[in-house]
């Protein structure tokens, strides 16, 4: 069982977005199926961490995450539709 399979992880100021293509997103899926496990996908609708709550750093390293964070595979929409991602996931499943 994948208790949290993330296809991206936290953003920060500056730094490029870390967030899974689609092919590797499908053959990862995939090979998670092939062993007949279960998942869940975690986070991949994005959300918020309110006010100034979005955490820092303990370690006196600069670390400025972003308030907001949208784990969502590259050209999918944010409008609440997740076509893209329901593609890939029959695929995978045929």
């Amino acid at each position: 069982m994948i208790g949290e399979f993330w296809d991206g992880w936290f953003d920060r100021w500056g730094d490029e977005r870390k967030i899974l293509n689609e092919s590797a997103f499908t053959e990862i899926l995939g090979a998670i199926f092939r062993q007949n496990a279960s998942v869940n996908l975690y986070m991949f609708h994005g959300g918020t961490n309110f006010g100034f709550m979005n955490g820092a750093n303990a370690d006196n390293t600069r670390y400025l995450p972003l308030k907001a964070y949208k784990y969502i595979l590259p050209g999918q929409p944010s409008n609440g539709k997740f076509a893209p991602l329901h593609n890939i996931v029959s695929i995978v499943l045929s």
